[in-house]
């Protein structure tokens, strides 16, 4: 009964010795919807610009969203599909 005992507390601090610390893994995103970050960006710099013209709205938010897809290499999916 002892031996037993003995064995028992042995073999789990064995498995506790071995345990490790488990980490977060970073989900990768299948897609980045640039026209999404472009409107977010577009309505961060408005609010601390001030509003913008339509025209130049509209040519801020190209910039936004071509510097979106120049940044992410991967394939894009648009929402004219």
């Amino acid at each position: 009964m002892i031996f037993t005992a003995l064995s028992v507390v042995a073999f789990s601090g064995a498995a506790i010795a071995k345990t490790e610390e488990v980490k977060e893994v970073k989900k990768d995103t299948l897609f980045t919807n640039c026209s999404t970050v472009a409107q977010d960006k577009l309505e961060k710099y408005e609010k601390d610009n001030g509003c913008l013209s339509g025209t130049g709205a509209t040519l801020m938010y190209k910039l936004f969203y071509d510097r979106c897809v120049s940044d992410n290499k991967e394939a894009h999916i648009s929402e004219n599909w």
